[in-house]
């Protein structure tokens, strides 16, 4: 009878750019929690699932080889085969698997969901990025809803779409509390650190890790960096740590399981980067009541303000960032302050019942 029910509800597949539990993903679970009784979801991967990667007990498809054809194709045929009411992309490579099995079917039709996680095509400049994003706002009226995780995002789909295309939401991300996790390396760490900064993130340019590393030359011997993480920059950022001189004060961690668990072990978090969508991780800090530092840029001023909130510094500014960061530990009365008043706003605009109820009447909406 169970099984009879679940194939009786409207089936959503959700679509990720990845097999690595980031942010996108992480949404998309708390999502499949809290309306796994209302609607019957699966998932697909552009890759072969393993233990570190995504997962969960709903039915998962995938694609063995990673080329663009293959997740393609096996995209389509996950598609055929499942025939979901409505695909969820999150990300806007995801997206574009979903818009190129769209393109390529003309007698089953489905709603499409093209849930964005930062707009990272606006930001960049170069020829290729430029053509990328023509493409992507000419394709995006494949899409029948556009879902914006975070004010400044939906300003700026708005903004470019120019009223033609799909229908663009905002629903933003929403957190729950953080269960603090035991990690030995970082105990150790935390027993001889007065000060232990931590950053959490994927080792991207995007990220710009590398003001935080160079932030640390105006640091004293007090203050000490956990970066938590992996990603194609690894490398130049061990070497600029060694180039500097700070390979006794800076520790790369690698990716860690449930990293946000660990954020207590920290003084100050810090996020260094050139742009966001809405970034869970320093929603999780603040409602850790850790203070966070964070770069003045897209999708992280909506959430960190400077004084209030948190403290912001000039983007790739690395003595601001490092003066930001003694604030953040030398002023105690301000801490506190700010920490409530984070915390405080973390609970009140970016809880996790009003985004599942968000998508709750979003589906509902679309069917």
């Amino acid at each position: 009878m169970k099984t009879l029910a679940v194939e009786s509800m409207p089936k959503i597949l959700v679509v990720h750019s990845s097999g690595i539990k980031s942010g996108g993903e992480v949404i998309s679970l708390s999502i499949y929690q809290g309306l796994k009784d209302t609607f019957n979801f699966a998932f697909f991967i552009p890759c072969s699932p393993s233990k570190d990667q995504f997962s969960c007990s709903a039915q998962l498809f995938y694609s063995k080889n990673e080329n663009l054809f293959a997740v393609f194709w096996n995209l389509r045929q996950a598609i055929l085969q499942w025939r979901p009411d409505i695909v969820q992309a999150h990300g806007t490579r995801a997206a574009l698997f979903v818009k190129l099995v769209k393109l390529s079917l003309r007698h089953y039709h489905f709603k499409f969901i093209y849930t964005v996680h930062g707009f990272h095509l606006a930001h960049k400049k170069h020829l290729l990025d430029r053509i990328a994003f023509f493409i992507e706002k000419l394709t995006n009226r494949l899409v029948d809803v556009i879902v914006c995780v975070g004010q400044d995002d939906y300003m700026l789909m708005n903004k470019v779409m120019k009223g033609r295309g799909p229908k663009i939401m905002l629903i933003k991300n929403g957190v729950i509390s953080i269960r603090p996790r035991h990690d030995k390396d970082l105990e150790q760490l935390r027993q001889h650190s007065k000060y232990l900064v931590m950053t959490i993130c994927r080792l991207h340019y995007q990220k710009n890790v590398a003001n935080l590393i160079e932030a640390f030359q105006f640091l004293d011997n007090n203050f000490n960096l956990v970066i938590i993480g992996d990603g194609p920059q690894l490398s130049s950022l061990q070497r600029l740590t060694h180039d500097l001189k700070l390979s006794e004060r800076i520790f790369f961690e690698g990716n860690k399981p449930d990293a946000s668990s660990l954020i207590h072990y920290c003084d100050v978090f810090c996020l260094s980067t050139h742009w966001e969508g809405l970034p869970l991780v320093l929603l999780e800090a603040m409602l850790s009541k850790v203070p966070v530092v964070a770069s003045n840029v897209h999708g992280v001023r909506e959430i960190v303000r400077d004084n209030v909130t948190g403290w912001l510094f000039k983007a790739e500014d690395a003595q601001e960032l490092s003066h930001k960061i003694i604030q953040a530990v030398s002023d105690s009365s301000a801490r506190d302050y700010i920490i409530e008043k984070a915390y405080e706003l973390v609970l009140a605009e970016y809880n996790i019942e009003q985004m599942i109820d968000g998508y709750k009447k979003l589906y509902k909406s679309v069917l």
